[in-house]
């Protein structure tokens, strides 16, 4: 069964329609639009907003609105049944408010769904193009001096000749959903232009694999491209927003916040693992995926998982960060 979001996705998405600037643009069920002016956007906190811009419309009057554990009712429910929802699909569960999980602010909550994104024009599989394309061979050349391992996953990286320079990591969420990408130029006297990306605020590289996967540990790393190597999740910054926390805070797993070892990335990852009870663990390299082509994946993960620590201020001392 689909919970309440995935069901009114399926709903308009299965409608005729058209995207742009956000919205999911339908005719609208309730005053008979044929101009497809029922515009449906996702929220940032993972909920959706509808509201047709048709005048005289009831919901454009009074547009509508879900977000995570509000239950089924009022002019949402009005909504899921002129769209031709059946409660059928969606669990008993979900029908009522959860008080509980609605106490913590909107603002604050986990963000699990997000927009379909493009990838940039041109783009196709590494594999299928690296011996017959003089730039994707490089592309894949330097994969391999960075770490052999990147060849050996199954990880799909992408090449474009609209970007010929560059890897391209695509962001894939659930079920192999598309929201943004992360382009690396293997140049490297392309500066502070070596990377492109897109991706929504809130997404953490791999978030989706969390609570699918059983392991111990989530090792959390800054970039995506250690991520894919430790199958991790990467945050892409130096910092976790607030709702990256919230949704870690959920995992019932021995979460390892894993910083590159660059004085003003540490402190921020040592911070969240102090105010949450985590691991810490800092890599003698540059960062963990450096330590993995020095020394070998399973060495590396052996290194984490025995040198983690809960002593947060020894380590800021020992890295300088605290004196």
């Amino acid at each position: 069964m689909a919970g309440i979001l995935d069901e009114f996705v399926r709903l308009v998405t299965s409608r005729p329609n058209y995207q742009a600037r956000g919205f999911i643009n339908i005719d609208c069920p309730s005053c008979g639009d044929t101009r497809k002016r029922g515009g449906f956007a996702l929220t940032d906190t993972g909920g959706f907003r509808y509201s047709c811009f048709n005048g005289g419309c009831d919901f454009n009057l009074r547009p509508t609105g879900w977000e995570p554990n509000n239950g089924l009712h009022g002019r949402v429910k009005q909504l899921f049944e002129l769209l031709g929802g059946d409660r059928k699909n969606i669990p008993v569960s979900e029908f009522f408010v959860n008080k509980e999980v609605n106490q913590q602010p909107l603002r604050e909550r986990p963000v699990t769904k997000f927009m379909d994104s493009k990838l940039p024009r041109n783009t196709m599989m590494l594999d299928d193009v690296m011996d017959f394309n003089e730039d994707a061979e490089e592309v894949a050349a330097y994969l391999f001096d960075r770490c052999p391992y990147f060849l050996e996953c199954d990880y799909p990286f992408m090449w474009s000749r609209s970007h010929p320079r560059h890897v391209i990591l695509p962001y894939i969420h659930t079920g192999g959903q598309i929201v943004g990408y992360l382009g690396r130029c293997i140049d490297e006297d392309h500066g502070a232009r070596r990377f492109m990306q897109k991706a929504p605020r809130d997404y953490m590289f791999g978030q989706h694999t969390v609570y699918e996967n059983k392991d111990e540990f989530l090792f959390v790393v800054e970039s995506p491209f250690d991520a894919v190597l430790l199958h991790g999740v990467g945050i892409r910054e130096n910092k976790l927003t607030i709702r990256q926390i919230n949704l870690l805070k959920r995992v019932r797993r021995k979460i390892v916040m894993v910083p590159d070892r660059v004085k003003g990335d540490m402190e921020p990852f040592i911070k969240a693992a102090a105010d949450n009870d985590w691991y810490v663990f800092i890599p003698k390299e540059k960062d963990i995926g450096d330590t993995i082509r020095k020394n070998g994946l399973l060495w590396s993960i052996q290194s984490i998982t025995s040198g983690m620590t809960k002593n947060y201020n020894k380590l800021r001392i020992q890295q300088g960060v605290l004196t």
